[in-house]
């Protein structure tokens, strides 16, 4: 079949289980195994797809089909101009982390670090994809990525490498890991698991059928949603040198018990919130 051809069956597959994103879907995966961009796909709409390149579209069209996210399908995620290779043990990184990175680079490029080749530690690094994209932008910066998996940290590793950068990655539960206590730190980063698990009940069923494939400690805090941060903020108040900034992602349905927390292990220090692109509080920076 041609390419037309592959691309309209693939459509009607894909838009028959209420997939949302079937047109993008269809030609992202059929580009994925020609090796060819999108946008040259519809000129090249006669082009016949050898046995097994209809074979392995095919397989990738039905696993779409069941609603796994096509990052995994493809094994990687653009972020912030880079390629980070995602799998199943970690979370795949969203539009909206992009914008946490964004307010770490203003701290430090409007000099309200005060170091001028500041240590900033990503916690719960996942991919790697805030600490990579973080040394793509701060070259000077000194990164240090944690993570609980072993797994999570074998993928940023090699993140790094595929991407030509200099990060450490270290394995701690959160901020457990000894090396970190005597750490000069100037800014924290965190993007830790901030939703309840009664929330996805509100999901689209496509949705809720697509969390089902990234790691559920990646995903879930608990009850509460606020579980992680807690103890992350007890962790901060017991540490010999404290960071000056902490800048973190919530979900912004926890706002409130948020701010309580932070009073609560932090009182008196400023803090900052910053809206996401659909103008909710997604993001707080804390002044220690």
């Amino acid at each position: 079949m041609t390419i037309a051809e592959e691309l309209s069956i693939a459509l009607n597959d894909l838009q028959s289980k209420h997939i949302s994103t079937a047109q993008m879907d269809a030609e992202v995966l059929l580009g994925f195994v020609l090796n060819m961009p999108r946008e040259l796909l519809s000129v090249n709409g006669k082009y016949e797809l050898k046995p097994a390149e209809h074979k392995k579209y095919a397989s990738l069209i039905t696993r779409r089909t069941k609603c796994e996210p096509i990052d995994y399908i493809i094994g990687e995620k653009k972020f912030l101009g880079l390629r980070i290779r995602v799998n199943k043990n970690v979370f795949i990184p969203r539009s909206e982390t992009e914008l946490l990175v964004g307010e770490v680079i203003k701290l430090v490029s409007a000099s309200l670090v005060n170091c001028s080749m500041p240590t900033i530690l990503d916690i719960g690094t996942g991919s790697g994809c805030i600490a990579l994209a973080l040394k793509q932008n701060l070259p000077t910066a000194r990164i240090i990525a944690l993570d609980v998996s072993p797994r999570a940290i074998k993928l940023a590793r090699l993140n790094a490498k595929t991407c030509g950068l200099n990060i450490e990655l270290l394995t701690s539960d959160l901020l457990s890991n000894p090396f970190v206590n005597n750490l000069p730190v100037q800014i924290m980063v965190a993007n830790l698991p901030y939703l309840a698990k009664t929330e996805s009940i509100n999901f689209r069923p496509e949705i809720k059928l697509g969390l089902k494939y990234e790691p559920q400690e990646a995903l879930y805090a608990h009850k509460s949603g606020t579980y992680l941060y807690e103890r992350l903020f007890k962790q901060i108040v017991k540490l010999d040198n404290r960071p000056q900034f902490v800048v973190m992602e919530i979900g912004h349905g926890h706002l409130n018990v948020f701010l309580g927390l932070i009073e609560k292990y932090f009182p008196g220090a400023k803090i900052e919130l910053k809206m996401d692109s659909s103008y909710r509080p997604r993001f707080i920076i804390i002044n220690l």
